[in-house]
């Protein structure tokens, strides 16, 4: 499905001429950046916290006791602090790692893209299906996880890395704003471009769309740690993969990404509205409706200046709309978009239908 592109005067006596090497990370590298995004968090914060110990204690404090009193003072294993500067330090160290490992190649490596209108539109209607999806997942996970933990106490050690539950009693007394840009905006640009703009392209070029999606969405999901977490997070994982795949532009996953967060943010903050209904009919309908976003992304919309049938068009490893004829892809692309739009009513009238149903109760 994929072509690499041939390095110029490779050509041998035999006739043969040889393919280059993938550039981008293979399994094992993708762990070590996997390993790494998550070692980068825990030494921002790490610096961070030492920072603000030297300062508060005007110096290294020279006893156990004096380093207590000024955690204990500070109160930073509450504080929300250390959760959002983590947040946004980590977006400048993968960036700049990033450019170390891919050089001058790292915008076009990432594709970013101008985005159009109606690519962005069709990418933020997908925000409410993912989180039906997502919560129906962390709502059963968590269910299950909490009878395994009280057979198996053992497991109760991982209930430190649940994010939310930390986040979750953090952020009643913090300003919104600042939720959305630490809890939103930064972990949507960092991992975004670790894992789809990154990992997500190098495997590709080794194992095909199907591997890269799944491994490159297993490795996401670890990087939640918390069990529960992590299975919710593999809907968004796949979809975003997706997105990025049918569109060849990095912006647009980052996007969806951001208004997910934003999404999670805002039920954590506002409690009023901390149920999503999930019937299996709500389910459904939100599976086709992401099904339909994909086909929507991926068709190309039909214009009078469409590339000509004859116009060689550069190859690329990375999938993304193609230019279609316009003699025999209008009736299509009308019934698509009919198609689109029942969808997406379905889901919508069914969503609203078990909103009151679940208030009625």
């Amino acid at each position: 499905m994929h072509t690499h592109k041939l390095p110029r005067h490779t050509s041998n006596r035999g006739g043969s001429v040889p393919r280059r090497s993938p550039s981008g990370p293979g399994i094992l590298e993708s762990i070590g950046w996997t390993v790494g995004y998550l070692a980068a968090q825990t030494l921002v914060l790490l610096a961070f916290v030492s920072v603000v110990i030297l300062w508060a204690a005007e110096g290294i404090p020279r006893q156990q006791n004096m380093l207590d009193a000024v955690l204990l003072e500070l109160s930073l294993d509450s504080s929300f602090l250390l959760t959002g500067v983590s947040s946004l330090a980590t977006v400048f160290v993968v960036v700049f790692a990033v450019r170390l490992r891919l050089g001058r190649r790292v915008r076009s490596w990432l594709r970013f893209r101008r985005s159009r209108p109606r690519d962005v539109i069709l990418v933020s209607g997908a925000v409410l299906p993912l989180a039906v999806l997502s919560g129906e997942l962390y709502r059963r996970a968590l269910i299950t996880w909490d009878v395994l933990a009280d057979s198996f106490p053992a497991l109760a050690e991982w209930q430190q890395t649940n994010a939310l539950a930390v986040i979750q009693g953090q952020i009643p007394t913090v300003p919104y704003p600042i939720l959305i840009v630490a809890l939103a905006l930064g972990p949507a640009l960092s991992e975004e471009i670790v894992f789809r703009g990154l990992i997500g392209r190098g495997l590709l070029q080794r194992y095909g769309v199907v591997v890269a999606v799944g491994l490159t969405t297993l490795l996401f999901a670890a990087a939640h740690m918390f069990p529960p977490h992590a299975l919710a997070t593999i809907p968004l994982g796949i979809f975003l993969h997706l997105v990025y795949l049918a569109t060849g532009n990095l912006w647009l996953p980052i996007w969806l990404h951001f208004l997910n967060n934003a999404l999670s943010v805002s039920l954590l903050k506002y409690t009023m509205t901390n149920d999503i209904p999930a019937s299996p009919l709500v389910i459904v309908s939100a599976l086709l409706y992401l099904a339909a976003t994909l086909a929507l992304l991926s068709w190309h919309v039909p214009r009078r200046d469409a590339v000509p049938p004859r116009t060689v068009r550069r190859k690329s490893t990375l999938p993304g709309p193609r230019p279609s004829r316009r003699s025999s892809s209008q009736p299509s692309w009308l019934a698509t978009q009919l198609g689109a739009a029942m969808v997406i009513l379905a889901f919508t009238l069914s969503f609203v239908w078990s909103a009151l149903a679940s208030a009625s109760h």
